[in-house]
């Protein structure tokens, strides 16, 4: 992914496609990279983003 927006009224969202639930995640800063994953396997990088910004409400 190439950007992600999480700022003001402007928010990209993930689809989680109904086969994970937020709870379920794994969300880890490396580097300057957001990793969000199941347990320790990462499913998305989200480069240039900060995973102490991501919640609930990023995810659908």
């Amino acid at each position: 992914m190439q950007q992600f927006l999480v700022w003001g009224d402007r928010r990209d969202r993930i689809d989680l496609a109904g086969r994970l639930s937020f709870g379920q995640l794994t969300i880890r800063q490396s580097g300057r990279n957001a990793l969000v994953g199941v347990g320790s396997s990462a499913l998305l990088v989200l480069q240039h983003v900060n995973a102490n910004v991501l919640t609930r409400s990023d995810f659908i």
